[in-house]
């Protein structure tokens, strides 16, 4: 009998090519998204959208 917890029932991070606490973060978020909790998702993206910044330097 496997494990609950036995890699074949979980998904892996480095398949997605991003760093394990950046997808734990989005597996959160993403659990969130319906519930209660979190109702105003639109508002945190555009919060968060703002604050982003591109730094973009001369190529010489």
């Amino acid at each position: 009998m496997q494990s609950k917890h036995s890699p074949l029932n979980e998904i892996n991070f480095t398949q997605h090519s991003i760093n394990f606490q950046t997808f734990r973060e989005e597996m959160a978020l993403g659990s969130w998204i319906k519930s209660p909790l979190y109702p105003c998702l639109d508002k945190v993206t555009q919060i968060i959208e703002k604050r982003m910044t591109v730094i973009s330097f001369p190529l010489k």
